[in-house]
């Protein structure tokens, strides 16, 4: 299928229905994320979980797919980090990484972890 830059609902194609996820698993996955940083030691600095309002489209049978923007910054060692990150995004398949950085705190073996995603899921209640 084609894509366009900035464009979610060309970036969607029919196939990728079967694995959107909903509302609910998506914040499943979440609370999953959140509890397995917490008992690995990583500290969450700060989490927003919002749905972006701006953006809305139909798939397939007209199906609404929603775009929800989650932005994490995180203190931790980047191999807990990764570990966990990497189980999160294939719990959630459909995301775009807009943002990831990390930067190291003087005089520890830590980061200063920033990741902001989009996810698309299916819309319907």
């Amino acid at each position: 299928h084609t894509r366009y830059i900035g464009d979610w609902s060309s970036d969607v194609c029919s196939s990728d229905l079967s694995t959107l996820i909903d509302r609910d698993r998506l914040n499943l996955a979440l609370e999953s994320l959140i509890l397995k940083l917490e008992s690995s030691g990583v500290e969450i600095k700060s989490m927003t979980n919002e749905i972006d309002s701006s953006i809305n489209f139909n798939l397939g049978n007209n199906i609404p797919v929603k775009v929800n923007k989650i932005k994490i910054n995180l203190i931790g060692k980047f191999e807990t980090y990764q570990s966990i990150r990497s189980t999160f995004l294939k719990k959630i398949q459909n995301f775009s990484i807009i943002q990831e950085n990390l930067s190291a705190l003087p005089g520890t073996n830590f980061l200063n972890i920033n990741l902001e995603i989009s996810v698309i899921y299916n819309g319907k209640n």
